[in-house]
């Protein structure tokens, strides 16, 4: 299916960039078969991630774990289960300041349908849930917790129904951290999973998971009413990443190639945050960067992304691209998948898996 090129002065330069690391702390993560969120604050790591052993044992009811982990030894602190109904998902963690917020689809699921509904659970740092705030029926996984203030801002995708052939859209949700109130504004079209929420001056902005031909592919939220901005594809790509600086939203996608069209490419798109319109875009092929496949997990510095990439020569990197595409870092990769979780801090490589988290100075 994917066409392979060899370019060996750029695979040369590759391997002379390629910095070692040293792997300095590694702990197995504790009763979680996947990792769906990793969240960094100064001195602790929390680990949000399901298991599908359960009672039920049906391949679809899950337990949700989330982990906090000691940032200096990896020693784990506390592990809370969330099991109230047959199928429990947490998908996005976030800390502010002494409170911890989790995202937790909640409800049951099977090979047709998806009968879910989200939940906001306001943790303590000991591990301790303190309130369940309802959001609504929900359908996939929601998009990061942002904050901005004393608001919570986040979103999710409201189906019409259960079944995986119904219809469904994004909802931008607000909560105050002081008053509790909670406020929704949802889109009226057909939209894919949400993949990030971004704000700055003028709004709040959201990239779903796909930028669809012929499709609106970015909402702004602004004094509660919605806005759409178009970026024009002829192909259906997958958002990496997105940033705002310097009233640009750059959104990072790629085109992973199909069946009858392996003719993958890395795609930058530049909006001016204060019309909405696009300013440029940049096309950079696969062939041209000596790579041959992408994972979509990446980590966003806010100017730049880290990513996981299989070059032309069969060899795994961890990479760091700035906003034009250029690589500035790139790193040995010693593990054996492109679906781990990574994050970056400062000269330390943190990856959560299913089996393990690790540690690594470069």
């Amino acid at each position: 299916m994917k066409i392979k090129f060899y370019i060996p002065a750029l695979l040369l330069f590759f391997a002379s960039m390629c910095r070692a690391q040293e792997n300095f702390l590694k702990s197995k993560l504790v009763n979680m078969e996947y990792v769906d969120d990793v969240e960094l604050y100064e001195n602790d790591i929390y680990c949000a991630g399901i298991s599908y052993k359960t009672v039920i044992d049906d391949g679809n009811a899950s337990y949700a774990y989330i982990n906090n982990y000691d940032r200096q030894t990896l020693t784990l602190k506390w592990s809370v289960k969330v099991s109230d109904e047959p199928a429990n998902i947490v998908n996005s963690i976030a800390r502010n300041k002494d409170k911890l917020y989790v995202l937790v689809n909640q409800g049951t699921v099977t090979s047709s349908t998806r009968n879910l509904h989200l939940s906001l659970l306001i943790m303590t740092l000991k591990g301790e849930v303190e309130e369940k705030v309802s959001i609504g029926p929900s359908f996939y996984e929601p998009c990061n917790i942002l904050f901005e203030g004393d608001n919570l801002h986040f979103a999710y995708q409201v189906a019409e129904g259960i079944d995986y052939t119904s219809k469904r859209s994004f909802a931008v949700v607000s909560y105050n951290l002081k008053t509790k109130k909670l406020t929704s504004v949802k889109s009226a079209e057909d939209s894919p999973k949400p993949k990030k929420i971004l704000t700055d001056t003028s709004g709040i902005y959201l990239a779903g998971s796909f930028i669809y031909p012929r499709q609106s592919n970015i909402l702004k939220c602004k004094d509660g009413k919605l806005s759409k901005i178009y970026l024009t594809t002829n192909k259906t790509e997958y958002v990496l990443d997105c940033y705002i600086n310097d009233k640009t939203l750059t959104v990072v996608c790629v085109f992973p190639g199909v069946y009858g069209n392996p003719n993958s490419y890395l795609r930058y798109y530049y909006i001016n945050t204060d019309n909405n319109l696009v300013k440029s875009v940049t096309t950079l092929p696969y062939k041209d960067l000596g790579w041959d496949e992408v994972g979509f997990n990446t980590f966003s510095t806010g100017s730049s992304t880290w990513m996981i990439v299989n070059d032309t020569a069969g060899l795994l990197k961890y990479i760091l691209l700035d906003n034009k595409g250029k690589v500035i870092n790139t790193l040995n990769f010693t593990c054996s998948g492109i679906t781990e979780r990574i994050m970056v801090d400062k000269d330390v490589l943190i990856i959560a898996r299913a089996d393990y988290m690790r540690l690594s100075k470069f």
